[in-house]
């Protein structure tokens, strides 16, 4: 008896939408080309842990397969709520430009429109990433790849509920 209830409890657990797989994490690349000044932003996502986030702040579920212009709308609405850059203090807005579904690997990736950003020396560059953790809590880890040419050749950064934020300044 014990058993079957055991059974019964772990098919309830495991089938409920946020338990679904034990990792919870997006990757994002931001990456500065300093020949023309532009900043390229990707971010990548499970499918499943995306959806449920941002159907939290939509009145219909999103459809991650066919997006429309509302969809993209909630999406740019949650990125610049739950993920913040600052350049000294001036706050960067991002807009989706492009989505690539990846499904055998159940991931959505975000393309951001190019943005021209001059960076100098002794910048100094706030990131603030919080996606997904007031969904996951503790569970949620968001990891960011900086590179910034020439101060910084490639920098991994870990946010997580503990840490949501970090300032980055380069001074060589």
């Amino acid at each position: 008896m014990f058993k079957y209830i055991c059974i019964i409890l772990s098919v309830i657990i495991l089938s409920h939408k946020e338990n679904a797989h034990p990792l919870k994490l997006s990757a994002t690349l931001i990456s500065y080309n300093q020949h023309n000044g532009s900043v390229y932003i990707e971010t990548k996502f499970f499918c499943d842990d995306f959806a449920f986030s941002i159907n939290k702040i939509r009145q219909t579920p999103i459809n991650l397969d066919n997006l429309s212009k509302e969809d993209l709308n909630s999406i740019n609405t949650y990125y610049n709520n739950d993920f913040v850059l600052k350049i000294n203090e001036k706050p960067i807005r991002f807009e989706v430009e492009k989505t690539e579904l990846i499904t055998d690997f159940n991931v959505i990736v975000l393309k951001f429109k190019l943005l021209k950003l001059n960076l100098k020396l002794k910048d100094k560059l706030f990131i603030k990433n919080t996606l997904m953790l007031k969904e996951f809590n503790l569970t949620q880890i968001n990891r960011v790849t900086l590179r910034v040419p020439p101060y910084i050749n490639e920098e991994n950064l870990e946010f997580s509920y503990d840490i949501p934020s970090n300032t980055y300044s380069y001074n060589e």
